[in-house]
């Protein structure tokens, strides 16, 4: 994914957003050399970017790709997969974390809602296109979804 995403975010500032905060990009971060923002700050619970962030970074061209799905600390090369939280409630990956909100089966939920994650999410299922998990390597179900914004 790293390498499709290197090859076609052209000159963007950002050329992969990833959804769940640090904690969710850091493989992301760790295994390449583009430039890798975790949406929510360092927990995703943060409103950073915010919406409007988003916006102004794809009008000027500045956003590559979003990642969605992988939820706290999942989703990463080596790393938990996710659901991709598409009903508008919180995403759950297969691990647990110290931070954040321990869901009913003692997984881990991002935070959503008033910090801003479902905002984003259906933000960049809005303005951007989903780009078919083939191309990137990845599969349907994973619950990964890659979304081209540039």
């Amino acid at each position: 994914m790293l390498a499709y995403v290197a090859e076609n975010a052209g000159g963007a500032a950002v050329p992969l957003a990833v959804e769940g905060g640090a904690m969710s990009a850091t493989s992301y971060i760790i295994d390449s050399d583009l430039a890798v923002v975790g949406m929510g700050g360092f927990t995703g619970s943060d409103d950073a970017p915010s919406v409007e962030q988003l916006a102004r970074w794809k009008e000027s061209g500045e956003l590559g790709f979003v990642l969605l799905g992988g939820g706290m600390g999942g989703g990463a090369p080596g790393g938990a997969t996710a659901d991709t939280g598409e009903s508008g409630g919180a995403d759950t990956a297969d691990t647990t974390a110290s931070s954040g909100a321990g869901g009913a089966d003692g997984t881990a939920q991002a935070a959503q809602g008033p910090m801003g994650g479902s905002e984003r999410q259906e933000w960049v299922q809005r303005n951007c296109a989903p780009v078919d998990a083939s191309a990137w390597g990845g599969s349907d179900d994973s619950g990964l979804r890659l979304y081209a914004c540039g």
